[in-house]
């Protein structure tokens, strides 16, 4: 199948939505919204990190590893400023913000090494 290995990243990130959203929101009901927002800001980055490196490997295959690469330090420059502007804006704790994301964050990047692996084959 030609989309497989976009599809499990993408699937596995859904699910690792459900479950935060699930266990957080009965646990901690009030954090919600930072769960829908932390999520789509990572999900929204996974699908242009895959997108991304796809083109990289179908133009100049030899160079996914550097893509990986570049990609993966504009995710975390990336997430040093959205960290920041939640921290401003949301009267929450900044320590719950922050481990509320890097539950999200470790997740997501699990998935994002997963898919350049499955593309280096």
């Amino acid at each position: 199948m030609k989309n497989k290995p976009f599809l499990m990243p993408v699937v596995a990130g859904i699910v690792c939505f459900a479950l935060h959203f699930t266990i957080g929101g009965y646990f901690f009901p009030r954090l919600i919204k930072l769960f829908i927002v932390i999520h789509v800001f990572l999900f929204i980055w996974s699908l242009i990190y895959m997108f991304t490196l796809r083109k990289i490997q179908v133009k100049f295959p030899k160079m996914v590893i550097s893509g990986f690469m570049v990609l993966t330090t504009i995710k975390m420059l990336l997430s040093i400023v959205f960290l920041l502007i939640l921290k401003n804006y949301l009267p929450i704790l900044t320590t719950t913000i922050i481990i509320n994301f890097f539950i999200a964050f470790f997740i997501h990047l699990f998935l994002q090494v997963y898919y350049s692996i499955i593309l280096l084959r």
